[in-house]
């Protein structure tokens, strides 16, 4: 708890403005529409509503999001125990932090190195297992469609692919076996100098 905290202090804060401003601008449409109906609703209901929208829904959404952050970090945690991703810092990544400028994200850390001039992060992607995604950053820009279907192809013989305004490439977080942490540095840096050659 302390390290969300510490990281997402301000966010916890907007995320309860969010919650109550939300809550009380429907429980506010509701009641004018009921008011203009001739409903009026009891005094004890609505202070109860009130409570309800200005301290316990916020919490509950709150501890969720707390939950669900918690949950990813400890993932993220046990997935970077395997060889030879336990090995990181030996090839340059150090603990970075993801999400920061957006209020919309909780901040969670991550692991951050620059490879032939680009920023790279590492995390952990859930999605049917548990897979390490290098992200390498500042990699947007424009191209017509026969370009973007050249490049996909390009990267995909490098076991990369488009994000949204990004590159990226995975590995699976058990893939251990004859790899280690040179072979991963070495396909890091192919996989950069390529980006390099193509002019992201």
């Amino acid at each position: 708890m302390n390290t969300f905290l510490k990281l997402n202090s301000s966010k916890v804060r907007f995320t309860y403005l969010v919650s109550v401003v939300s809550l009380l601008s429907f429980t506010a449409i509701v009641l004018l529409v009921a008011y203009l109906q001739g409903h009026y609703p009891y005094k004890d209901l609505l202070a109860a509503i009130l409570l309800a929208e200005l301290f316990v829904a916020p919490i509950i959404i709150i501890s969720l999001g707390y939950l669900v952050w918690s949950i990813a970090r400890f993932t993220r945690n046990q997935a970077l125990l395997n060889s030879p991703f336990d090995k990181l810092d030996e090839i340059g990544f150090q603990t970075s932090l993801k999400n920061e400028k957006t209020k919309w994200h909780f901040t969670k850390e991550v692991k951050e190195a620059t490879i032939n001039g680009f920023k790279v992060q590492c995390d952990v992607i859930i999605d049917g297992g548990k897979n390490i995604e290098f992200e390498v950053l500042n990699t947007f820009k424009q191209i017509d469609k026969n370009e973007f279907q050249r490049l996909e192809l390009l990267l995909i013989e490098y076991g990369g692919y488009f994000k949204l305004d990004t590159v990226a490439k995975r590995y699976k977080a058990s893939q251990s076996k004859g790899f280690n942490v040179e072979d991963l540095q070495s396909d890091l840096q192919k996989f950069t100098a390529m980006l390099k050659r193509e002019g992201f």
